[in-house]
């Protein structure tokens, strides 16, 4: 017959577990004392003054005056409802989309 001693058991495995959620504690008061860098926000380049016409067709594949149409029909359609977090303008969500279609790349 074998006897087993439970509560040799039981007060490893408590021990085990203690150990555990002081590890976790441990954890969380590392994660919690460790402050989160803050963003750097950049200045937005105005690209229709940074270039010259001729360049911002080299860039872009299309005209200054013909980029300012193509916002004026969609861009209330791609505007963000919200100027919270620095949103990209419609402006510069087209010139982004127009510069991947020209090149194939940012």
């Amino acid at each position: 017959m074998e006897f087993s001693n439970s509560s040799s058991n039981s007060s490893s495995s408590s021990s085990s577990s203690s150990s555990s959620s002081e590890e976790e504690v441990l954890d969380l008061a590392l994660i919690v004392a460790c402050p989160r860098q803050s963003k750097v926000i950049r200045p937005r380049v105005d690209h229709s003054r940074k270039w010259r016409e001729d360049e911002f067709i080299t860039r872009f594949r299309m005209s200054k005056e013909t980029t300012r149409f193509v916002l004026d029909l969609i861009g209330e359609h791609i505007a963000h409802k919200t100027t919270r977090n620095h949103t990209v303008s419609a402006e510069m969500q087209l010139l982004i989309a127009l510069r991947y279609y020209a090149t194939g790349s940012l």
